[in-house]
């Protein structure tokens, strides 16, 4: 029996061909809130979830989840202690965008411009 990943709808393709790949179930939605997840698929047993906030709720209306993976590199739109507590592992995506954001400050320190348009913006 294939288990069901609730993941957001905006999610790459590649990310959702790799999860197909791999036996799951999606089930893509837009809203990510836990209302709409338990509404939709109490049975899941794994979520992707972006930067919407994620509350707390019964583990007993979600009985077969395992995992809340965060598509992000910090916990701030869930509450992992008490997923934890619970049972259900968090995980994050460690220095996912740290190149990235190396990149720009870099560019913005070359740029001549930069520091007089931030002057403007305050």
């Amino acid at each position: 029996m294939k288990k069901n990943v609730v993941i957001p709808k905006n999610l790459s393709q590649k990310g959702k061909d790799t999860l197909l790949h791999a036996g799951f179930n999606l089930v893509e939605l837009e809203d990510l809130s836990a209302s709409s997840v338990i509404k939709t698929a109490p049975e899941a047993s794994a979520i992707i979830l972006m930067t919407e906030p994620f509350e707390n709720f019964d583990i007993t209306k979600m009985p077969n989840l395992k995992i809340i993976a965060r598509h992000g590199v910090g916990y701030d739109n869930v509450d992992d202690d008490f997923w934890g507590k619970n049972g259900v592992y968090v995980t994050i995506t460690p220095n996912a965008n740290a190149s990235t954001v190396a990149e720009t400050t870099f560019a913005e320190i070359l740029d001549p411009d930069y520091s007089s348009r931030q002057t403007k913006t305050r």
